[in-house]
């Protein structure tokens, strides 16, 4: 599984329980997190996470970058994203990447590429948001527990 949250440092905290959950329910998948460089040391040694890809800007800046993780993506096979932030961009990584199941936030355009959506409510949580991502695909959440680190 793979999991788009290429958002800032900030937004660390509120994806940490959806990833403890993930892990709880499903402790044999390998969870991948794609993330900023500056955001990567709030996951290390997270016993929620099996691998990082932290990308500098410049790594998925252009066509040209979108196309080169994309086929990254591809080649790894995964079974499905989680993409939490809502950009446009990320969800069509995941798309373009050929990841058969893709939830995530569904915020404008970006919606159409997701086969789960969880409509974006702007007075929620964030870490409820993305625990609804999770019960998408039918992962229950382990509670909101601690969400200073995953």
């Amino acid at each position: 599984m793979v999991v788009i949250e290429t958002g800032c440092v900030d937004d660390l905290p509120v994806v940490a329980p959806a990833l403890r959950a993930l892990k709880s329910a499903r402790p044999e998948s390998r969870v991948t997190v794609i993330t900023r460089p500056g955001s990567a040391p709030a996951l290390a040694g997270s016993p929620s996470v099996d691998r990082m890809l932290p990308l500098p800007d410049r790594e998925r800046a252009g066509a040209l970058g979108l196309f080169r993780l994309a086929t990254w993506i591809r080649a790894q096979r995964f079974d499905a994203a989680l993409v939490f932030d809502t950009s446009f961009r990320s969800a069509l990584l995941a798309w373009l990447g050929g990841v058969p199941i893709r939830a995530g936030l569904a915020c404008g355009r970006q919606g159409v590429l997701l086969t789960h959506r969880a409509r974006r409510d702007p007075s929620a949580c964030g870490v409820d948001e993305r625990l609804r991502v999770l019960a998408l695909l039918g992962i229950p959440s382990d509670g909101r527990g601690d969400t200073r680190s995953p």
